[in-house]
């Protein structure tokens, strides 16, 4: 719930409106398989959706994805 503030309510990666009926999971900025010392960092997570958390697996997309609470998508 704390994380929620940070994406106005959003998966972080696909936007969708995440509410408390969703199964909202927390989303590791960057992935906690290759960068296991950040697995637990405040700074790494950010909320997402179920489909969204699975999809990006442990995929290291070294740095170059938004982070929402950072940076402007415009």
């Amino acid at each position: 719930a704390e994380l929620l503030p940070l994406t106005h309510g959003k998966c972080a990666l696909c936007e969708s409106r995440l509410d408390k009926s969703d199964r909202t999971q927390i989303e590791h900025y960057h992935c906690k398989a290759i960068h296991a010392h950040l697995a637990f960092e405040w700074d790494n997570l950010l909320p997402a959706c179920g489909y969204c958390n699975g999809s990006k697996g442990d995929f290291d997309h070294k740095g170059v994805q938004i982070k929402p609470d950072l940076d402007d998508p415009e």
